[in-house]
């Protein structure tokens, strides 16, 4: 049986407008997940828990002028993360910018959204590797 975990964190998120249409959402989380009881391997205790992040956040600024198109760019990080409870081996952290660019008139909104636009390897955990660079493009109509 692996015994105790403890998480304990804090985050803090804000939205908000910067000047006449321009937006920006973002936040950013700190966190210390550790083992505070081992009983198959008690040299893990006190160790960081596998694919926690120590830090993490994100940073997005939007541009939506009165017409119809508008465009939004941003950024996530996650620290680096331990992929073991013994805490012997990392994955490093990553960095990943993703983008859009919409067009809107009533009672239609258009969007072709760009994930991982640096097209960044990375590893979200130590399991699943990110997503490659991709593309989603939306119709939305409103009754």
């Amino acid at each position: 049986m692996r015994g105790k975990e403890r998480s304990r964190g804090i985050e803090f998120s804000a939205s908000g407008r910067l000047a006449p249409s321009w937006y920006v959402r973002g936040g950013v989380g700190l966190m210390s997940a550790k083992a505070v009881e081992d009983r198959g391997t008690p040299a893990n205790q006190g160790n960081y828990l596998p694919n926690s992040a120590k830090r993490n956040g994100s940073l997005f600024v939007r541009y939506a002028p009165s017409g119809p198109w508008y465009a939004e760019i941003g950024v996530t990080h996650t620290s680096a993360r331990w992929t073991n409870a013994a805490n012997t081996a990392r994955l490093p952290g990553y960095t990943r910018w993703d983008a859009l660019v919409g067009w809107r008139a009533a009672p239609w909104t258009v969007t072709l959204a760009v994930s991982n636009l640096l097209d960044k390897e990375y590893w979200r955990s130590s399991a699943m590797p990110g997503a490659p660079r991709s593309f989603l493009l939306s119709a939305n109509y409103q009754f």
